[in-house]
């Protein structure tokens, strides 16, 4: 890859959001025994700070999203001063890493929870990943036009409930109105789908029966989640042709 390709397709990674494959295209195209190879390794190691701290929480969404704003100005101004003499002679094409399997993630409207899953699926290149904030199947229906048994199965692998903003609840005498008329959605899904689920949040009664057992697997943490759906989908993948 020459110097005005890398330039060009760095910048609609930028474009598309994708800071991660950015910075990995930029260094697998230079000069490892280069001054500007430094450069760029520490360019990765704030982006790596940066989204250990935005996991775990330990900044606000402001103080992220200018950290993000700062790393790629960086990036950019790095960009204008590369020399084709700082690229390496091999180089490297982006590489397509990205899980293309279609997940729909159904996400409270509370807060910043949609956006925060939108951004956690992207982050860990699943490309096909949407969220929607829906409360009840016919929304889902809505969103999918044609027969529930048909178009939808024909398209989705796999959905996750983003059940983060129900509290603990490991039996029914627990349950408040919110968390039966999830479960109550969580049922409709499972009487009227083939899906395989996954159910994101904190202990949940109704995930001991067995008709939720047969269907969902839970998760309890980012980490979880993402091991979880890489899990399902990765079965899924074995049991389908």
């Amino acid at each position: 890859m020459d110097l005005a390709e890398l330039k060009k397709v760095v910048s609609q990674l930028i474009i598309n959001d994708d800071v991660k494959s950015a910075l990995s295209l930029v260094s697998d195209n230079l000069n490892s025994s280069g001054e500007k190879f430094d450069t760029i390794v520490l360019l990765i190691s704030k982006f790596n700070r940066m989204k250990n701290k935005k996991i775990q929480q330990t900044l606000s969404v402001e103080k992220i999203e200018l950290a993000e704003s700062q790393l790629i100005e960086s990036l950019q101004s790095f960009m204008r001063e590369l020399e084709p003499t700082d690229l390496s002679i091999k180089g490297s094409g982006i590489a397509h890493n990205w899980i293309t399997d279609k997940i729909i993630i159904i996400s409270p409207e509370e807060k910043e929870a949609p956006k925060e899953m939108s951004d956690f699926f992207r982050d860990l290149k699943f490309k096909n990943a949407q969220v929607l904030s829906i409360s009840s199947f016919e929304e889902f229906e809505n969103t999918f036009p044609g027969k529930p048994e048909n178009a939808p199965q024909d398209s989705i692998t796999l959905i996750v409930f983003d059940n983060t903003d129900l509290s603990f609840c490991p039996n029914e005498k627990m349950a408040d109105e919110k968390i039966k008329s999830r479960v109550q959605l969580m049922k409709e899904f499972v009487d009227k789908t083939d899906f395989f689920f996954i159910h994101y949040g904190e202990v949940l009664y109704w995930l001991n029966s067995k008709e939720a057992r047969l269907r969902f697997h839970p998760a309890n943490s980012k980490f979880a989640l993402y091991a979880r759906v890489k899990e399902m989908l990765d079965f899924i993948a074995t049991i389908h042709v």
